[in-house]
């Protein structure tokens, strides 16, 4: 047995650089969970201030997706559209006073949720970035991870079941578990809360992962005043998910081909807001929405 004896400067001295060493990962450690995993004994904040609204836009894309959520002076993004649609994003951020998002949120790595990514962290445009798919899952997953690192942005990785907190922006988390080589079927959803007031962001899923949440999560939880449909609402979902949802907003995001997604809602008298005509501004007090469409 070899024993190693350091004089007591130098193991003072050495003492010393490892506490330095470890300092980041520390650091990043403590940043990581303000982001979600909330204390056992602590509920995330949905209830709304007094006079506080949440703000959801939709800018005027097509076949992509980007929303933005506002709240109290905070910022959080889903998506990012295509590379052609940073211009319309950054003009989107612009026009809602937003110089910086706080959060990122990429439900999966496609061209159509990611492509602007790029752009804004050339402009430095994002705090942060939650993830749901490690780094070689999928073709565009280098871009997710390795972009960030360049320019200095951290990316969290967060997993089915997370809350993610952002000051009074609450958004659960759910990912479909079984090994699947589809990326859309393995995307994120998303619900948004806030006081009464909800909002369902199916991002690419397919119906046969509709059938898989429901059963996990169960109707109650489906439910939400505003949906935003899957896959660009081009095509229709099951009936008894989107019976379970009851939606009385669909918001569809398809250029062409959506005439199952709005069949789908005029059956269920639900109205339909399309982002391919106008910018779409939705506001809530906790209670009820309120929609605004401009130019």
């Amino acid at each position: 047995m070899v024993r190693v004896t350091y004089p007591p400067g130098r193991l003072l001295s050495l003492l010393l650089a490892l506490a330095l060493l470890c300092a980041p990962f520390r650091a990043a450690r403590a940043e990581e969970t303000t982001l979600t995993d909330l204390p056992p004994e602590e509920e995330p904040r949905t209830a709304p201030a007094a006079g506080a609204e949440l703000e959801v836009w939709f800018p005027t894309i097509q076949d992509a997706d980007c929303t933005l959520i506002l709240c109290g002076g905070k910022a959080v993004m889903i998506d990012c559209g295509t590379r052609e649609d940073y211009g319309t994003i950054r003009d989107l951020m612009r026009r809602a006073g937003v110089k910086r998002l706080d959060l990122m949120i990429v439900t999966h790595p496609h061209h159509d949720h990611l492509g602007s990514l790029r752009s804004m962290l050339r402009k430095g445009l994002i705090k942060e970035i939650v993830a749901f798919h490690r780094r070689g899952d999928g073709d565009k997953t280098s871009l997710l991870w390795h972009d960030p690192e360049t320019y200095g942005v951290p990316v969290h990785l967060r997993k089915s079941g997370d809350t993610i907190v952002v000051g009074s922006i609450v958004l659960e988390a759910y990912v479909a578990s079984r090994p699947m080589k589809d990326m859309n079927a393995r995307s994120a959803v998303l619900k948004l809360t806030y006081g009464e007031s909800t909002m369902l962001f199916l991002s690419d899923i397919d119906p046969p992962t509709m059938l898989r949440l429901l059963r996990a999560r169960g109707a109650a939880w489906l439910k939400a005043d505003v949906l935003r449909a899957a896959h660009h609402g081009k095509r229709a979902m099951p009936d008894r998910f989107v019976q379970a949802v009851d939606p009385d907003y669909i918001v569809i995001t398809a250029h062409k081909s959506a005439d199952e997604g709005k069949l789908q809602a005029a059956q269920l008298r639900a109205k339909v807001l399309y982002t391919t005509r106008k910018t779409i501004r939705m506001t809530t007090d906790g209670s009820r929405w309120k929609v605004q469409r401009s130019e």
